[in-house]
């Protein structure tokens, strides 16, 4: 098993000075449930039939959770117990030795506290360097400390991964930002607190206030925010990316994919992000008021996600957030609490809402599948906003509320918007009372909608309360429309025809267009 520099980002070692009563076990369980991506079996006294013991239950363990497991400086056992690795100091076996030992297939890290020691150990074989110690630090008495150019300077000096070890909080981690590690080693930052889970989740959390070019990689499993404020976020991003060195949040495995889950569907955002050129990858977001808050954040990506079991909004751009994407999400089961605010995306704001910016222009959905049990409309675009582009979706109107006047896939709002290319199912739903709707709710908005190449299956020709079924509902506002498509429970037919316009338009301010 080699290992990856994801692997590394959040490297655990044990050490029993604190067990207070517990297991060394346990520990590294709860550190392995907060998200530990990598374990260090540390040992200084024990017998070879205890360590032994100790090494073959660990390694099963983080074998459950699919985690690179090492031990300190022994070799021999390490063959013995047939862990993943072995990790040694400039004191122990030099690495070509370690190497030969183990084989091609093992991992074997060294700690380095020079560039001439770094270059020498990735000469001989080593997979990744621990260099420390970067603070004070009372878990090892004869650490060297070492200061962050130095650790700069090893990492540009290296191709193989770094990761920083020695005196490490939650507190201090964002002082060795720049430096260009791959993760951080930690011993009493998690072995030495009470509660081992939530040690590591205010790590991660740590983490997660990024720099510009920082990926932050999230192990398998599920992340439980656990605060006791009402409007708490489990993850937050307030730092700004570039366009050249976005931040990247996403989990190690696409196809396992990380959960992060709210407290209850009544309060807290899981994931609110502020800051410019974030990506968003590859995630679960469940079990909270809003799933995903985008405020005053721009060019940030969210791509892949799952958004579900959310009492209100899936996805919200908010606060003048513009020029973002959300691509290939699946938002579903939304409005659980508050169905007259469930949308699966929500661009912008109300005009009664003073609170944040109105301006959210330019932002593209792309490629999503929305609903089942979407409580309101798939796509709410709100007024004074301009340019939102949604395209090649799907939307499954099964489960629509028809709470605050939701009553269609798409209300659109804004100006110059494009609806292109789409297909939603009504799939009999009755709350579900025309495909699209356009209104100008504030003077001047909720026009030039250009809405083509869409295809939709509503059941019925009349809706619910016995009127036309319209494709698109848009009085006194104006659109161009070319190459839709509707079907009345049978084949699709085009709606485009200037002699039956009233049949499935209700927009006294439209053209047919053809670009």
């Amino acid at each position: 098993m080699k290992c990856d520099k994801k692997d590394l980002l959040l490297y655990a070692v044990t050490d029993r000075s604190w067990l207070n009563g517990e297991t060394l076990y346990s520990q590294v369980e709860k550190a392995l449930e907060g998200g530990a991506t990598f374990v260090q079996l540390r040992e200084k006294h024990l017998d070879h039939d205890a360590f032994l013991q100790e090494a073959k239950e660990i390694k099963e363990l983080c074998a459950k959770y699919q985690v690179p497991f090492v031990l300190d400086d022994d070799v021999e056992l390490a063959l013995e117990v047939g862990a993943d690795g072995v990790h040694v100091g400039q004191s122990d076996m030099e690495a070509g030795d370690v190497r030969a030992k183990l084989g091609e297939d093992k991992i074997v890290g060294v700690s380095a506290q020079t560039v001439e020691q770094a270059l020498l150990a990735q000469e001989r074989g080593a997979d990744y360097l621990g260099v420390g110690a970067v603070f004070p630090t009372s878990s090892k008495d004869d650490a060297v400390e070492v200061d962050h150019e130095m650790v700069k300077a090893i990492c540009e000096a290296v191709d193989i991964p770094v990761i920083a070890i020695g005196g490490i909080t939650k507190d201090n981690v964002q002082e060795l930002s720049g430096c260009g590690l791959c993760g951080i080693a930690v011993i009493s930052a998690i072995f030495a607190k009470p509660d081992i889970k939530k040690a590591t989740e205010e790590l991660k959390a740590a983490l997660e206030n990024a720099k510009a070019g920082d990926e932050i990689i999230l192990a398998e499993g599920e992340y439980i925010y656990s605060g006791d404020t009402p409007k708490g976020y489990m993850f937050t991003g307030t730092a700004d990316g570039t366009e050249e060195k976005p931040i990247i949040l996403r989990s190690e495995n696409p196809a396992q994919p990380a959960i992060l889950s709210g407290s209850s569907t009544a309060e807290n955002y899981v994931l609110s992000i502020s800051g410019d050129w974030w990506e968003i990858k590859d995630l679960k977001v469940t079990n909270s008021q809003k799933g995903i808050m985008i405020d005053n954040s721009n060019h940030t990506k969210i791509v892949n996600c799952e958004v579900y079991h959310i009492g209100s909004e899936g996805i919200h751009l908010r606060d003048d957030s513009s020029n973002c994407l959300i691509e290939r999400c699946n938002v579903h089961d939304t409005g659980v609490v508050s169905p007259g605010y469930g949308e699966a995306i929500y661009v912008g704001s109300a005009k009664s809402t003073t609170k944040y910016g109105h301006e959210c222009h330019y932002n593209t959905i792309r490629n999503c599948k929305l609903g089942p049990n979407v409580a309101a409309e798939h796509v709410d675009i709100k007024e004074y906003t301009i340019g939102t582009t949604v395209e090649n979706c799907t939307f499954d109107g099964t489960g629509m509320s028809g709470e605050n006047y939701a009553k269609s896939f798409i209300n659109i709002k804004g100006n110059d918007c494009i609806i292109r290319n789409n297909v939603g199912y009504r799939n009999g739903c009755a709350a579900i009372q025309r495909a699209f709707e356009q209104n100008n709710v504030v003077d001047g908005w909720g026009q030039n909608a250009s809405v083509y190449g869409n295809q939709v299956y509503m059941d019925t020709a009349t809706n619910a309360l016995g009127k036309k079924m319209y494709f698109l509902n848009a009085w006194d506002c104006s659109a161009t429309v070319w190459d839709n498509f509707m079907a009345y429970d049978g084949e699709l037919f085009s709606v485009d025809h200037e002699d039956d316009h009233w049949n499935y338009y209700n927009c006294n301010l439209l053209t047919y267009g053809g670009k």
